[in-house]
Formats: structure tokens, C-alpha cells, sequence
């Protein structure tokens, strides 16, 4: 129903148990029951400001060394940054690009109501938290950046490229490439095998056998045996004997973001906790995304690489990881998502290849 041009309007037929919804942008949107309505009778929209937390706008140029800050070397001249891209990171990109109206922006077209609506206050633009293990749900900056095409993450790692390179400032290399890994390079950096091979399924690790498997108690000796990667190996915290093919610890505490099982053992408080601690209401302490390191990071200084969200590679509609929607045996070191367009569940991560010392 629209109105005239002094707000009237006439409704016909409106029956004691029906309802009436009147909104209007920047008002609070009212409900009224047809009970309780006489003819004529006049209805009020109260003003309603949402008021976001404060965008953080410079004009200064990112110095290039603070680019290099995140990245962790994985071998030779290739680095990997330690999280996901997080929405602060992306924002600043479309910000300094100018790239917020065109094909690299947030999509958020696959939404309808409460989802797009959700997602539109998680990607906004918003200052982050200082303290960054005390940002609110409400602010989502240091969350990974989702709902990005291939063509925007691809544009992403070359604006950060030409920021690099293209700066004045002094520099502690000549010229770096961030792109995005291929799906060896991802392994690799995820699994933190010991390098006998590029090609991961090629990989072997040497884990101490614990005399004691139930309290994983290791012999002095440390004794190891050889596991070889593709078959023994699905998570990156695989230096704990037992946790080769497990996604939750001996407390039963999930180690990644994940989707969990119907049926999965509920997490065990910890010896000499105080008598008010609770097990997180999810498994796993999140119910879709988790905020960037939230989780021990592998033997390279990488966070998050199974789980939470699953990271594209140079290959267009293909992401390695698995997600937070995802059962924990589909998000290893050797899990491929299929994607056709932007999700909920897809983010990425930035590799960098230093082309010139």
C-alpha cells in the first residue's frame, strides 16, 4: 500500500486478527493489530538512527613493509600470509581502489532477509577493535573477507602488488608478487610437511610413537615412525600422534572451525577449572565464521588453513580447506571445494613471491 502525498491511506476489510506493518526509511517500522484499529486513526513512526561504529578512513598510503608483516616464509622466495583476509583488509582495498561499485565488491546477491541482512552488517566498513580478542560480534573487521569472487580476490592480490612495488618508501625488497597459491603450494603451507618434495602426496613425517596411547606419553628415546602424508596425515597439527585424522583434542575440544558431526563427543571441562565453566555452545565455539586466529596456527605460523573457511586457489571455482559448514573428514589438508559463485563459505589467503632482492 502506498500513500498520498500527506501519508493517508485506506485499508478495506482488515479483520480483528489481521495485521498491519507501516515503515518508512530512517523510521522504526510499526505493527498494529486490526483489533485494535478504529477509523480513522493515526499512526506515529518514531525516527530510527542506526548508528554503526566509526569508519576508519586515511588518506596516508600503507607503508610496504607493514604488507609484509603477516607473511610467514614457507620455502625459497614463497611466503603465505598467516590469516585469512580479513573484511578490514578488504574494505581498505576498495577503499584506496575505488573498486567498491564494480565487479570486485562484496556479492551478496545469492541473499534473501535475515541472511543478506546479516551479511551486510558483517562485511561493512567498520574501525577494528584495538583488542582484538575482545571485538564484538557486532563489529566483524578482523573476520574473514566471504562472499568475494575469483575476479576480486585476484584483484586484491594485484593492488596489493602495485602498492608494493610502485612505493617510494624504502623497502625491504626490490619487487614481490602477492597472488594466489596453486593447490601444491596450498598443501604444502597447510601441511608443513618437511619439504622432501613440491608434491605433498609425495611427502613422508616422522611423529613420536607415544609408549602410553591414551595419555600420549612419549619413551625418552622419542622414538618416531614414518607416516607418509597423503594417507596418515589430514590435519596440521599432525605432530601429536594421535591427532593425524582427529579434529578434536583429548578434552574434545574442536581444533578448527568446523561443522559438527550429529553425533560427536561433547568437550570435557579441564582438570582444575572453576565450577561455572561451560563447554562452548557450538563444538567448535562458533556457529558460522571465526574471527581470524582463533585457533593454534600449524608449524609455519599459518592460522585457520582447515575449517572456518575455505581458501581459493589459482585455479577459478576451486578452494582447498573446507569451512565452518563443513564435517570435519571434508575440511583436511586434502579437501577441494567446487564453488560457481561467491559464498558464505569461501574466503582466501595471500601468498607472496619475491621476484627481486
Amino acid at each position: 500500500m502506498i500513500t498520498n502525498e500527506n501519508g493517508e491511506f485506506t485499508l478495506d476489510n482488515v479483520g480483528p486478527e489481521d495485521s498491519i506493518v507501516v515503515s518508512y526509511v530512517g523510521f522504526k517500522t510499526v505493527t498494529a493489530k486490526g483489533s485494535n484499529l478504529r477509523s480513522p486513526v493515526t499512526i506515529y513512526l518514531r525516527e530510527y538512527v542506526v548508528e554503526l561504529n566509526e569508519v576508519s578512513v586515511s588518506s596516508k598510503k600503507l607503508h610496504p613493509n607493514d604488507l609484509l608483516e603477516p607473511m610467514r616464509a614457507i620455502r625459497g622466495n614463497l611466503y603465505a600470509s598467516n590469516t585469512e583476509v580479513t573484511n578490514f583488509e578488504y574494505n581498505r582495498f576498495l577503499y584506496f581502489s575505488g573498486s567498491g561499485g564494480d565487479n570486485f565488491a562484496f556479492d551478496l546477491s545469492n541473499y534473501r532477509d535475515a541472511d543478506k541482512a546479516y551479511f551486510r552488517r558483517y562485511q561493512a566498513d567498520r574501525k577494528g577493535s584495538e583488542r582484538k580478542r575482545h571485538d564484538s560480534t557486532a563489529n566483524y573487521s578482523s573476520y574473514p573477507a566471504v562472499n568475494i569472487s575469483y575476479e576480486g580476490a585476484v584483484a586484491y592480490c594485484a593492488w596489493l602488488t602495485d602498492e608494493y612495488n610502485n612505493s617510494p618508501q624504502r623497502k625491504r625488497y626490490k619487487k614481490v608478487k602477492f597472488r594466489l597459491p596453486t593447490l601444491d603450494e596450498w598443501r604444502i603451507a597447510a601441511g608443513d610437511p618437511e619439504f622432501q618434495s613440491w608434491k605433498p602426496e609425495e611427502n613422508y613425517v616422522m611423529i613420536a610413537v607415544p609408549v602410553d596411547t591414551v595419555k600420549e606419553v612419549v619413551d625418552r628415546k622419542k622414538k618416531k615412525k614414518k607416516f607418509w602424508v597423503k594417507d596418515e596425515v589430514w590435519y596440521p597439527w599432525w605432530g601429536a600422534y594421535h591427532y593425524r585424522k582427529k579434529a578434536q583434542n583429548h578434552l574434545n575440544f574442536f581444533l578448527g572451525n568446523f561443522k559438527e558431526p550429529l553425533k560427536y563427543q561433547p568437550c570435557i571441562p579441564p582438570k582444575g577449572a572453576p565450577a561455572k565453566f561451560k563447554c562452548p555452545p557450538y563444538g567448535d565455539g562458533w556457529s558460522r565464521m571465526a574471527q581470524t586466529a582463533s585457533y593454534f596456527p600449524n608449524n609455519i605460523g599459518l592460522y585457520d588453513v582447515v575449517g572456518n573457511v575455505a581458501e581459493m586457489i589459482d585455479e577459478k571455482g576451486k578452494a582447498c580447506g573446507g569451512s565452518w559448514n563443513d564435517f570435519p573428514p571434508d575440511a583436511t589438508l586434502w579437501s577441494v571445494n567446487d564453488y560457481t559463485k561467491p559464498s558464505g563459505m569461501v574466503g582466501f589467503r595471500v601468498f607472496m613471491e619475491i621476484m627481486e632482492k
